[in-house]
């Protein structure tokens, strides 16, 4: 049972700030929204009005970069409709008359993609928009050792690690997994080296490949949070919600304290419809970790669920003081502002005269 809002009010989207700097994740439970207010084009240019339909996709593993800018842009130059796509990656521009645009996409952690349309006779569908993940210069390395005996790694196997973690202090990412394959060939039960080739291939969105590294250092040692906590924001984003909070309901149990892993859960129980539980884990993960920006939203989707819409918009405003260092303006910032917005004109349809 999803939750239930008022009329008229959507639900935000939340951002997973588990999967590094990458493409967010996974509480959209409304459909695209779109924002004209700076200039639809009018149907007195044109005689017929159309539409164009596509979705945004990650390049790397072409599933739904979800809350991805798409703006419509006319030939000049003058961008004429903006949406943020849901979780399904779908957008749909309407009103449009015939012509030439660019359809273009935007997501944090991802470089711009561009598409020339030719809108004619009818209305224009399967317009895909692929993302390439952008590598950051370099990932903050804290790896903590995760192998239940240490003295049973070889030699080796430690010495192709403890490269790889050099080169990836170095911003390396090809030269730090070459060692860290190295690694785990030498010794498959490397729980820490498996992990960590996780933490690369997540920063690098090959969601794939870090799936399975987090997969293998689970198995490998099945009595450590770390790799269940980011194996599980990849199941919430893949919508595997039991699986995700099969593995947090362990991960909490080994690391109890883990505001990660309670913000992960609250995303997760959110998606299964348990608002009381997804709130219980929301207010912990706060209290343990208040600079994780995104348990704002998903408190905001909790208030909004139950109606109280002044504290969410108390949670949306403790969020945008996040932004400077979390996303690029004009991007999450514009979408949570508009979603702000709705809020406020909610309130004002439905306050006494």
């Amino acid at each position: 049972m999803q939750p239930r809002l008022a009329p008229g009010v959507s639900l935000l989207l939340v951002f997973a700030a588990s999967l590094a700097p990458l493409a967010p994740s996974a509480l959209a439970q409304s459909g695209p929204m779109q924002q004209t207010s700076r200039g639809i084009v009018s149907s007195g240019r044109s005689g017929t009005l159309l539409s164009i339909t596509g979705r945004v996709l990650d390049e790397a593993t072409s599933k739904p970069v979800e809350g991805a800018r798409v703006t419509l842009t006319g030939s000049i130059g003058a961008s004429l409709q903006e949406i943020y796509v849901d979780m399904t990656g779908m957008y749909r521009f309407t009103e449009v008359p015939r012509g030439s645009y660019y359809v273009s996409a935007s997501a944090y952690g991802y470089e711009e993609a561009r598409e020339l349309v030719q809108v004619g006779a009818g209305p224009v569908g399967g317009i895909f928009l692929y993302l390439r993940p952008k590598p950051s210069a370099a990932l903050p390395v804290q790896i903590e050792p995760l192998d239940v005996d240490q003295r049973l790694i070889p030699k080796d196997a430690r010495k192709a690690f403890e490269r790889g973690v050099s080169e990836l202090r170095r911003g390396k990412f090809a030269e730090a997994l070459a060692q860290l394959d190295r690694a785990v060939e030498l010794y498959p039960k490397y729980a820490t080296a498996w992990h960590t080739k996780g933490l690369v291939h997540l920063q690098l969105g090959e969601i794939d490949s870090a799936r399975s590294s987090f997969e293998a250092a689970v198995a490998a040692n099945p009595d450590t949070a770390p790799p269940r906590v980011f194996l599980s924001g990849i199941y919430n984003a893949d919508h595997r919600y039991p699986e995700a909070r099969d593995h947090l309901e362990t991960a909490l149990q080994f690391n109890p304290r883990s505001g990660l892993a309670h913000f992960e859960i609250s995303r997760t129980y959110w998606a299964l419809g348990d608002v009381d539980n997804c709130e219980k884990h929301i207010i912990e993960a706060h209290e343990l970790n208040p600079r994780i920006p995104q348990v704002h939203m998903v408190r905001a989707n909790v208030f909004l669920a139950r109606g109280d819409y002044q504290k969410a918009l108390k949670e949306l405003d403790e969020f945008l003081e996040f932004v400077p260092g979390v996303v690029p303006e004009g991007q999450l910032a514009a979408y949570v502002r508009h979603q702000r917005a709705q809020i406020v004109a909610r309130l004002d349809t439905t306050s006494p005269q």
